[in-house]
Order: C-alpha cells, then structure tokens, then sequence
C-alpha cells in the first residue's frame, strides 16, 4: 500500500492555521457576542466553501479563550439534526449540555464563574430540561443570570399545543414548538437601566453551522423556533449561511402554503427581520495567491513524486487557478485532491512524466470550471485547432486571433461556431487570467499535445466518471424532469434520489437534493428530498387526481433555483 497524502477539507479553528486572513471577521463576530448584551444575531453571510464555518469556529476560539468567564458558547450543526421531528430540541439540549459542563467546572475550581450567574444557569437549565422531557418545571428562573421570577412550565401542554397550532393555514410562519416558552423565559428576565450593562450578567452564545445544508422545511422550523422561543435576553445566535440558498429555502416553504396568484417572494425581508448584524465574507481575491503559495509549501508536498510534481506547477499558476476557481479555497481543495488522485490512477499507457501529466490535468480542469460547457467543448474541438496553434505563439498572438472575430455574441446569421468563438472572446476579456493559463508554461504544453490532452479528457470523462460542470464551486446540477416523467405509473411515482436511477452525478462529492415541482388534479406542490431517500409522489394530503411532474432539479444545495 502506497500512502496517499491529501489536503483536508476542515474549518480553521486557530489563528496559525488563518492563511486567508479570516481573523478580522471573526473578532468582529467575537466581539458583538461578548459585548451586545442581547437579544442578538449575527448571520455570517458567504458562498459554498467561503470560510463561514471557518469565522465562527475562530470567533468561538476567541470567547473560549477570553477573560469573560461568564460566556457559555454552544457549537450546534443544524444539518445533523435535520430529521428530528423537532429540530429546536436537540438545540436545547446542547445548550443544557454546555451550562452543565460550565457549572461543573465552576464548582471544581476549574473556571471562575460569578455565584449569581451559577444560580441562574442552574435555574436556566431545569427550564431548558423541561422543554425537552416534556415534565412540570415550577422554579425562580433567571436567564442568564439576574433575577428570579415565579413561574410553571408544562412542556407536555406545550407539544400538544403545537400540534394544533402547526396545522394553520400558513406553514411559512409556524407557530412555536413549546407554547408558552417565550413568555416563560422573558418573565424570568430582568430589565437592567438603560444604558448599563452588569458584568455579572451571563451570557450563551449559539453558533449555528449548516443551516443552508438542510431541506427547507427544515431550516425554516427551526429559525421560526429560535426566533419565537429562544430571543431572550442575554442570548447571542450566529449564523453561517448562504443567504441565497435560504431565501429561496423560505420562499419554497411559503409557496407550498399559498396559489400562485398570491405567492410574493419575501425571503430576503425575512432574513433581514431575523438578523441584526449581516456580515458578508467578501471575494478571497486579494489573499488567495498567499494563500495558496502557503499551501503548497505545507508537509504534505515535500515527499512523495505526485505531491512533488504538483507543487512544482502549481506555484506558478497561483493567480491564475484563483481566477479560474472564483476564490474558492475549498474548489482549490478539491482541485489539488482530485490531481492527485487522477495521477494514482492513471492507466499504464498514459505519459509516464508526472510533472507533464500534472500540467496536463491542471489546465484540463481549471479550463472546465473557468469556461462553459460549450465554450469548454469548442476549445478542445476541431474548430479551434487555429486558435490553440495562435496561443502556443503567445498572448499577443492568441489575441489577435481572437480580435478577428465578430464582436455581437447573437447575430443569428452566424454559425454555432462563430458564436462560440465570440463568447470565448468575451470570457476571456472578462477573465483575463484564463488566457494567461493558457500561455503559460503548462498551458503550452496542453495546447501542444493534442493526443495527452484528449487522453487527459477521456480519462475525466470516462474514468472518473464526472460531468462537464461538476467542477464548478458549489457542485453542478442536472434537470431530471424527463427521467422522472418516465417513472410515473398510474399516477404515482416512487423513486430512489440517488446517481443511479438519476443518469449520473452533477456534483461529484456533494451531497445532493432533488426537488420536484408537480401538480396533482391541477394543484401545484413542491417537495424536496435527500439523496439516498425515496420520493413519494402524491403526498399525504396532496389529494387523488392527474399527476404531472412540472420540473425536477438533481443539484447541490446551492443550484436550487429561483423558479421552484
């Protein structure tokens, strides 16, 4: 066995590992949730593989390790909790979880903790007990720490209220899982003077991860329970999401409760209800040539022919592969993982130099995440053979070439090929460093070799098994519309959401969602469910009549679309 050493893909949890300057966000994150005094939240705003995770985890570290000893932080993943009927309970009990961890550490000595804050995350905590088994509670509470109030906390009336007040007519606004926990826990609150902020007050801060990586019902359950329960004084929430996704994730929630006539998207006015303290992480531009120099040169490069080899041609291309890849420092993880294993497993007749097949793959994959799929097709094709011959003379060269053409992408009297070649023309004026791939020392010897090239694309293709767009960030998607039309028998349709019965991966490493659009005796609904679970068509509830699949998306998360 041959060891095969690969760049991780987790958060960045302390500063020595920060190669894309994250710090500052996080300090900003850090910073509100200790000195806000809550209620509070916070929504760390970015993109697949942006370094969301990567801000809350460094603002985490930062509280931990901080002299405000009064601060409970609480990690909790949305995504692993999806399938709980209620997610706002496991919400709860990790939150018990970590005021039960501080106040043992308090009684040993470990931690300094005020008394009166002990008091009231002890009081705080039989609450929070209640909530989740669902017993009487009746206790002074005060949350988190000042204070204490009389009050009865039924959580068993309070599911069973719930159960009423779930089925309303409008799901987008569900009512809270626990009834008369908001007023239970805003009771039990003091109202310091205005203006002062007591140092004894304690404080728990949520850091909320993935909430963009479950279904929408999902996401938009538990917001609605945090929002209606959990808005408390003293309590901070900090999100990581990609707001796109979840704007869209509410406006399918609502859509699936009203007729077209009266749906009105209202997601983006949703978030900014929710979230005092919008922080989007801007583009990586400006530090992703650091960072991935400062990659190249960690351990892992130093042994071992394949690691040696790429480092060797990548170093050269760092602003180029930034470019190409939008900034996104996990694609560039994938990106270095995926050359690796494509030099381990390939086939004895290919080239045997490492550092020519790593050219090779690099620019073969960068240009099919940089370019379209047709644009992509074309360069490689035929039809181009002039303009890869002008590239290998160089940039000027190339571009005089490309100058030639036309410069109206949508002239019909043109033919299919002449308007490629525009758009081509176009890409690479928008994104100049593609072109500078091309001229570079590994781009010459990918436009000069036309049998390892085709073969590198074969191999891709047909070994690998990916589709034209699965290196694009954020994964691909695929429209199964047809496919699933096909399923349908008597006006039902069971099928697996898996790669099999779909015709392929779009998102190569993602795990992906299909969401249909269908109606049902001329109804419409939406559903959406999981890779590896089975969708039903009708629902319960959906009524008997003609089924008619209106659209079906086999995609990332984050390729949901508008239109849904």
């Amino acid at each position: 066995m041959r060891a095969l050493f690969l760049l991780e893909d987790e958060p960045v949890e302390t500063l020595d590992r920060d190669g894309l300057d994250l710090r500052a966000f996080a300090s900003i994150v850090s910073g509100a949730a200790v000195g806000t005094r809550g209620p509070f939240t916070i929504g760390v705003f970015g993109g697949w593989g942006t370094g969301k995770t990567s801000v809350l985890r460094l603002a985490k570290t930062e509280i931990d390790g901080s002299t405000s000893k009064n601060v409970v932080t609480v990690w909790f993943n949305a995504w692993q909790y999806e399938h709980d009927q209620h997610p706002i309970v496991p919400l709860v009990a990790s939150i018990v979880d970590q005021l039960q961890a501080r106040l043992i550490a308090s009684k040993s000595g470990t931690e300094r903790v005020s008394e009166i804050v002990q008091r009231g995350w002890s009081k705080l905590t039989n609450v929070l007990r209640a909530v989740i088994y669902g017993i009487e509670a009746k206790a002074k509470v005060a949350v988190p720490g000042l204070g204490d109030v009389e009050v009865g906390l039924a959580a068993k009336e309070m599911i069973d209220r719930y159960e009423d007040v779930s089925r309303a007519a409008d799901p987008l606004v569900e009512r809270t899982l626990y009834y008369n926990a908001f007023e239970v826990l805003r009771r039990s609150a003091p109202n310091p003077p205005e203006g002062r902020v007591d140092e004894n007050v304690g404080k728990i801060v949520v850091f909320i991860d993935d909430l963009d990586r479950c279904l929408p019902e999902k996401a938009v359950r538990l917001l609605e329970s945090i929002k209606l329960v959990l808005t408390q004084k003293g309590f901070i929430f900090v999100f990581a999401l990609d707001r796109p996704v979840v704007e869209r994730y509410i406006d399918v929630a609502l859509r699936r409760s009203l007729d077209d006539a009266e749906f009105v998207p209202r997601g983006a006015k949703y978030l900014d209800k929710i979230f005092q303290l919008p922080l989007e992480l801007p583009s990586h531009s400006a530090r992703f040539a650091k960072y991935v120099s400062a990659t190249m040169r960690r351990d892992i490069f130093t042994s071992g022919a394949e690691n040696k080899s790429l480092a060797k041609v990548v170093e050269p291309l760092v602003k180029t592969i930034g470019a190409a890849i939008d900034y996104n420092p996990r694609s560039f993880v994938r990106l270095v993982n995926n050359l690796l294993v494509d030099l381990r497993l390939l086939p004895p007749d290919h080239e045997k130099d490492t550092e020519k097949q790593v050219a090779l793959f690099a620019v073969t994959r960068l240009l099919r995440y940089g370019l379209t799929v047709d644009q992509f097709d074309y360069l490689v094709g035929p039809d181009a053979a002039d303009l890869r011959k002008a590239l290998e003379g160089g940039r000027d060269e190339g571009k005089r070439h490309l100058d030639k053409s036309p410069t109206r992408r949508t002239d019909k009297s043109k033919t299919r090929q002449q308007r490629l070649l525009i758009q081509l023309r176009a890409t690479f004026d928008e994104r100049p460093q593609l072109l500078e791939l091309l001229v570079s020392e590994a781009g010459k010897r990918w436009l000069e070799d036309n049998d390892g090239r085709n073969r590198v694309i074969h191999f891709i293709r047909e070994t690998r098994k990916e589709p034209a767009d699965a290196g694009r960030a954020g994964g691909g998607g695929a429209d199964v519309t047809q496919r699933l039309r096909g399923l349908v028998k008597n006006d039902k349709l069971s099928a697996k959401a898996n790669n099999d019965v779909l015709g392929g991966d779009p998102a190569v490493g993602i795990i992906k969602q299909l969401t249909v659009t269908y109606s049902v005796a001329g109804k419409i609904h939406v559903i959406t469910v999981r890779e590896g679970e089975t969708l039903e068509i009708p629902q319960p509830g959906d009524g008997a009549g003609a089924l008619e699949i209106t659209s079906a998306m086999y995609a990332a998360p984050d390729w949901i679309t508008k239109t849904i």
